[in-house]
């Protein structure tokens, strides 16, 4: 088994699915760059918090720099977890209704 430390990212992480994979890397051992524009600060040294708005198009290079900067690398064995979400279910049924659908 490795020793090496693992590193995952992890997008919209304040709350629902995105705490839920935060808590459940940190539990197995994982080092977890967790961001979202809501984001509390953490005090756990293996899960510091990064606040940012996913929209801005800069933020990808900010959370991956952070991690660097915190972790030391994050290479091909790292993971990136995206659970950002856009809900827009009233144009979406608007069109099925008038379609006939």
């Amino acid at each position: 088994m490795s020793t090496e430390q693992k590193v995952v990212v992890i997008i919209e992480a304040s709350q629902g699915i995105g705490a839920d994979l935060v808590e459940g890397f940190v539990k197995v051992g994982y080092c977890v760059a967790a961001s979202s524009r809501a984001i509390k600060p953490s005090a756990s040294p293996h899960s510091p918090t990064v606040t940012v708005d996913i929209a801005d198009p800069g933020t990808a290079d900010y959370i991956v720099g952070a991690a660097i900067a915190k972790f030391g690398c994050i290479d091909g064995s790292d993971t990136l977890a995206d659970s950002a979400d856009v809900f827009r279910s009233k144009p979406q049924l608007d069109k099925r209704r008038k379609s006939g659908l």
